[in-house]
């Protein structure tokens, strides 16, 4: 049975989700589903309309509020509206301008994290005064160790394609520093502060996820001239398929792009347990949302935290 400040709680963290899924259109895809981009954009906007929960929520963190609920016009408007230069509805197809994949972690990185301290915020008060009728503690982890890896995940991948843009840059300069080299570093520098921002603010504690930041870490301090590359083994090189790694002052090593490959393995395959682990967790939620709806609850998420 879900009571109101579970139903409300619920309502919150939908609407993290809403942000967190829109991470998938800085994933180079052939397709993307029309109606899936429908379903968010309009729920992102409902939700800010005056009887609204989001804009209910909002109206109670005094001057705070005003300000978070202009940052999520500003990431509707970027991503969802009609004249969107990010993501573009055409008849039958949506169109994703994947040069622009900065600006949306930047809008969905930030946003998530204010939107996810106010679920946890009302979750641990209602826990506190015994009104959960559902335990979400495991969803909510589940959540944040997909969210957070799917961030490691997608950001690094776009690190890694600035980073060889840099490298091509700095060869045809042969090492002179350029206008278009100070612009790559400047994003390379946003990217890593995303990065950094997730470090700070997780709430992961088991090995298996922080092994994966560390690694992801370690190959940002090589890219940042920090931390040498490691050595390579003989035993792992092969000319037929061009892994011989690189040269330095005559001792190989493992050149960034096998570093990059590593790590992105590694998450990888995180990301897909941290997937399954939370649709194992969500999925008997979903159920039971849907059976309210069957029963005659129009599944009408409550705008205030009374239970």
């Amino acid at each position: 049975m879900i009571n109101k400040a579970t139903n409300f709680v619920l309502g919150l963290y939908h609407y993290s989700v809403l942000l967190r899924d829109t991470l998938e259109y800085t994933y180079v895809k052939e397709t993307y589903n029309i109606n899936a981009y429908k379903a968010r954009k309009n729920a992102l906007i409902k939700s800010l309309e005056d009887n609204g929960q989001i804009k209910v929520v909002l109206s109670k963190l005094g001057e705070n509020g005003p300000k978070i609920e202009e940052k999520l016009r500003d990431f509707i408007d970027l991503v969802y509206s009609d004249h969107s230069t990010v993501v573009r509805l055409t008849v039958d197809e949506l169109r994703v301008d994947h040069a622009q994949h900065l600006a949306i972690f930047e809008m969905v990185v930030g946003l998530h994290q204010t939107i996810w301290d106010l679920v946890m915020g009302y979750f641990s008060a209602a826990t506190t005064r015994n009104e959960m009728s559902l335990s979400l503690a495991p969803l909510l982890e589940a959540d944040e160790r997909m969210f957070r890896t799917i961030v490691f995940y997608s950001i690094m991948i776009e690190i890694e394609k600035v980073f060889a843009e840099f490298q091509k840059v700095m060869h045809e300069s042969k090492g002179e520093k350029t206008p278009q080299s100070h612009y790559i570093i400047s994003d390379l520098s946003k990217l890593v502060q995303l990065i950094n921002f997730q470090k700070a603010h997780h709430q992961i504690k088991d090995t298996a996820f922080n092994d994966m930041i560390d690694m992801n870490m370690k190959v940002l301090e090589m890219i940042e001239g920090k931390r040498e590359l490691p050595l390579m083994p003989e035993s792992e090189v092969d000319p037929e398929t061009n892994n011989v790694g690189i040269m330095i002052n005559g001792v190989r090593h493992y050149k960034f792009a096998d570093m990059f490959r590593q790590a992105r393995n590694l998450t990888r395959g995180l990301l897909q347990n941290a997937e399954l682990r939370w649709k194992s967790e969500y999925q008997p939620i979903h159920n039971e949302l849907l059976e309210r709806i069957k029963e005659g609850n129009d599944g009408a998420v409550p705008t205030t935290f009374d239970a």
